[in-house]
């Protein structure tokens, strides 16, 4: 746990939201990159539930996917922040604060960055065992 920034232990949100967003930073969450390691190959990796193009990973779920990166996009225009979409999970985490646009939205922000992974996750989850549909616009209004 020494090695996560300690934002991520901060106590603004639920406690599962906040050992999920560590176990993402650990790169613990099972994926379909993940489930042939995790299930000794009885599951064969999966395509990602949004696009459908790329085998699902922790990056490309969370970041990289079209799907994904809109819902980031979303709620940064509502600051007026624009990012690329970062190389990797943890340089996201660790410069997630440098991206705050005042010092007094801090903990809001703090819980936007977690809404935005739960977001997703939950979305990935209906999509994956209730065979839902992913939608952009009610995942915008299910981070505020």
């Amino acid at each position: 746990m020494g090695d996560v920034n300690p934002f991520f232990w901060s106590g603004v949100v639920p406690p599962k939201v906040d050992l999920f967003i560590w176990m993402l930073a650990k790169g613990r969450v099972l994926v379909g990159d993940l489930l042939p390691k995790f299930t000794g190959g009885l599951i064969k990796r999966q395509l990602c539930p949004f696009c459908m193009k790329t085998v699902e990973s922790i990056k490309h779920l969370f970041l990289s996917c079209y799907w994904s990166w809109v819902l980031w996009s979303n709620c940064m225009d509502w600051w007026g922040i624009s990012a690329c979409i970062p190389a990797d999970m943890r340089m996201w985490m660790d410069g997630w604060m440098l991206l705050c646009p005042a010092a007094s939205s801090g903990r809001v922000w703090k819980v936007a960055f977690h809404a935005i992974y739960w977001t997703i996750w939950e979305n990935r989850n209906d999509v994956v065992f209730n065979h839902g549909k992913a939608d952009s616009v009610k995942a915008v209004e299910m981070v505020w």
